[in-house]
């Protein structure tokens, strides 16, 4: 009983009521709390933080792409309007005044601190004067072609020397097409190396202008004044906005919401970087370089807007973007994007999902613990009882139910506490019937063997009696052959009383590792000399040398003789028998045992190992079950495969000796 009352605590009992008390509380309380946390979470995400960052972002970039159109046409109107100063014309046609030029260049580079380089050029392409900033190599009295061999570098300047004649008006000013670029002019003044790659200095690249210089009557065009401006100005706009973002939102904290925030610029293709704070992103690739081609689309759809993505992947970005003023009216094409990362958008509704999970939490922890209280005064009786009735089931029916209550349950428990003194009652009926029925068909299976070989030796003895009273002159013979049949019959009932001792007995093994090869050898060259007469004995051994079985020696002796013996009676006008042992890939041993005899029918297969069950007239029915037996208690199997005409196949499978327990 103490070991019962022990199996009873540690037992692992069903929570059913507990797990359905649980599964309503949190449908009542915790599932609606949840709904309207997370439409609480996407409202707050979606309209309230993402709508109005968007909105913010999309007019930042509107206002950064204004200033920059502002930023170009205050560019071109300087250029254009020392274009126009009358003391260009009235200079450039005189070779003596080329000192005048220059300082006319010098006192103009200096009043914008971020002109790189002024220069006047003839129609010729002849470079009357210039003022560059730390100018190793001055560029005056040089031709233009022989400095940017290259059309593209030079074409921006050409189109300011080719005003057409008889113009009423004043051409307007050329635009360069490589509006961010590294100017040559720059690098053979500085007498830099050529530019390889991309700097990631913004003073390394210019935008310039062209302006076309007219006689004093507008008509005929003299030359051109060309302006390159350090790329300075543009990157420095766009880090005023960065500052936007960096400072705090009240002058009286530190730190700022948005410190990821920044601005950046894209060339008129809306897929080269030309201007970012970070400077090794400048020259790359929206699509090739950074896997964004979706957003260059997005761009190209309409003049402004927002677009959401990841860059690196993981993080989330929002970003505004709008068109600065298009080629054909004076601009340059440019798109400017304002991005932020999403991690500070919803900063403060990440705060807001943060304290909902909480909630959460705290709700589900109070749900389980109320439902335990509730479920454990309604578990408590129906757990024991189901322990005891597991102990019962264990054949324990001396198991009592102690339950004191005055509801269902107390009932439950009387019912329990009869049916286990009833089950108690037919057990022990059951146990004795059962004794009974053994012994009885036990001494029938006897009674059925012992007699059929009596009734031989009883005739044997009437037919010696009857001779000798006779005086029968073949005497002799009829007493040889008498005596012969009683002594063969004796044999049989030997041999039933020993099948039926081993099926009945339990002898103490002797355990030991043996070695197959020689042990199966050993078994099968009691049959070898029937080689010479009607059945042909063969051995294959092809495990490995000195593989050994942990086995009681005598058993086995037992198990092969009683398969061989089988087999022998199966081939009553002769055949082959074959043993062969082989070493099966899952490291078990296995011996096979066949037989060319009439085989075994199909429909006997799964009765071949059963108690007092023969395919032959004279069989016990005993040897087969003893076999399985011997085998299954060595911790192996044994099998049958057969067909009528065919022969017969018994396959043992045993552990080998370093994985089978001694």
């Amino acid at each position: 009983m103490e070991r019962d009352a022990e199996d009873l605590q540690g037992m692992r009992l069903p929570r059913g009521i507990f797990v359905k008390l649980v599964t309503v509380f949190l449908v009542i309380g915790l599932l609606p709390f949840i709904g309207l946390s997370v439409w609480t979470y996407e409202k707050a995400s979606s309209q309230m933080t993402s709508t109005v960052i968007e909105y913010w972002l999309v007019r930042q970039a509107r206002e950064t792409a204004a200033h920059l159109d502002r930023e170009v046409d205050g560019m071109r109107n300087i250029i254009q309007s020392w274009a126009d100063d009358p003391l260009l014309a009235e200079h450039m046609t005189t070779a003596a005044n080329e000192s005048v030029l220059k300082n006319f260049l010098e006192r103009r580079r200096n009043y914008r601190w971020d002109l790189d380089l002024l220069m006047i050029v003839r129609t010729d392409g002849f470079i009357l004067a210039e003022s560059t900033v730390d100018s190793v190599d001055p560029l005056d009295g040089k031709y233009l072609n022989k400095i940017l061999p290259n059309v593209d570098d030079r074409e921006w300047i050409e189109l300011g020397l080719k005003a057409p004649a008889g113009a009423e008006t004043r051409p307007e000013v050329p635009v360069s097409a490589q509006d961010w670029h590294r100017s040559a002019l720059i690098a053979r003044a500085r007498s830099e190396p050529p530019p390889e790659g991309y700097p990631e200095d913004a003073s390394a690249y210019a935008i310039g202008f062209a302006a076309t210089i007219l006689d004093r009557d507008n008509r005929r065009p003299l030359g051109a004044l060309v302006g390159l401006f350090s790329w300075k100005r543009i990157q420095g706009a766009l880090d005023r906005v960065t500052t936007r973002f960096t400072d705090p939102d009240d002058p009286r904290r530190k730190g700022s919401r948005y410190p990821s925030g920044y601005p950046f610029l894209f060339a008129d293709g809306r897929d080269t970087i030309i201007a970012h704070k970070v400077p090794s992103l400048l020259g790359t690739s929206l699509e090739h370089d950074h896997d964004l081609g979706l957003f260059r689309d997005q761009m190209s759809k309409a003049a402004y807007g927002s677009y959401k993505y990841e860059y690196p992947p993981g993080t989330r970005k929002i970003s505004g973007y709008a068109h600065c003023r298009a080629k054909s009216d004076g601009g340059f094409s440019w798109t400017v994007g304002v991005g932020i990362n999403g991690g500070e958008i919803y900063a403060d509704v990440d705060t807001l999902r943060d304290f909902m999970i909480i909630a959460a939490l705290i709700v589900t922890g109070l749900v389980i613990l109320l439902a335990a209280v509730f479920s454990h005064r309604i578990t408590e009786p129906i757990t024991r009882l189901i322990a005891y009735t597991e102990t019962v089931a264990r054949g324990n029916l001396d198991t009592r139910v102690d339950i004191h209550t005055n509801d269902e349950i107390a009932v439950l428990a009387d019912s329990f506490n009869k049916m286990a003194e009833d089950l108690k009652e037919s057990n022990q009926r059951l146990i004795k019937a059962e004794k009974d029925a053994a012994w009885r068909e036990m001494a029938r299976q006897v009674a059925h063997e012992i007699k059929n070989p009596l009734t031989p030796i009883m005739l044997s003895a009437q037919q010696l009696r009857k001779a000798h009273e006779d005086r029968h002159a073949a005497f002799d013979e009829i007493l040889s052959d008498s005596v012969d049949t009683i002594v063969d019959q004796c044999e049989g009932l030997r041999r039933i009383a020993s099948d039926f001792a081993a099926f009945a007995s339990f002898p103490k093994r002797n355990l030991k590792p043996h070695d197959l090869a020689e042990l199966v050898e050993t078994a099968v060259g009691v049959y070898q000399p029937r080689v010479q007469t009607d059945v042909s004995v063969s051995c294959g051994i092809r495990t490995p040398k000195g593989l050994k079985v942990v086995i009681d020696k005598d058993e086995f002796r037992r198990v092969f003789l009683n398969l061989f013996n089988n087999a022998m009676e199966a081939m009553e006008d002769g055949g082959r028998l074959d043993v062969r042992t082989v070493l099966a890939p899952d490291g078990r041993v296995r011996i096979e045992v066949k037989d060319t005899g009439c085989g075994i029918p199909a429909e006997d297969h799964h009765r071949l190992f059963e108690p007092y069950f023969s395919t032959r007239t004279g069989g016990t029915g005993l040897g087969l079950a003893i076999c399985k037996r011997i085998i299954q208690e060595h911790n192996g199997t044994i099998e049958v495969e057969s067909e009528i005409g065919s022969g017969t196949t018994f396959v043992i499978s045993l552990p080998q000796a370093e994985t089978q327990p001694t």
